[in-house]
């Protein structure tokens, strides 16, 4: 059985992990992917290019920043009903829809999909287990 951690970790890296791999094959894609993102920063994986079909809608815009340079705010996507919570360690202040700010270093626990944004955006990261 593999760490759901990890497979948290790598689906949020567009990685399509496979029912038959152990958790050294999920670390290898990680850091694949990692390695592949350091050296061409400007530039997504090929893995998680090939991870988006050709055809798939625009994401949600919720707005526009302000500014000479206005960029889209990408909208929050909408938690599934039943959807599992993960607990993610931050690496950004945060404020949930309950309006309590959260602290770089605090734990939270969020929706699936909110982890995977929170994750691909750079702002949270799967905390290790107690036991590395």
């Amino acid at each position: 059985m593999t760490n759901p951690a990890l497979k948290v970790q790598a689906e949020a890296l567009g990685i399509t992990v496979h029912n038959n791999w152990n958790d050294k094959r999920i670390q290898e894609e990680i850091e694949k992917v990692q390695g592949a993102n350091q050296t061409n920063p400007g530039q997504a994986s090929t893995t998680q290019q090939a991870s988006i079909p050709e055809n798939a809608p625009p994401p949600a815009v919720s707005g526009i920043t302000p500014g000479d340079t206005p960029s889209p705010i990408l909208a929050d996507p909408k938690p599934e009903k039943k959807e599992k919570e993960v607990e993610v360690l931050l690496k950004a202040a945060y404020w949930p829809e309950e309006g309590v700010r959260k602290e770089i270093g605090d734990k939270v626990t969020v929706p699936m999909s909110k982890a995977k944004q929170l994750i691909s955006q750079g702002k949270a990261e799967i905390p290790l287990s107690e036991d590395d």
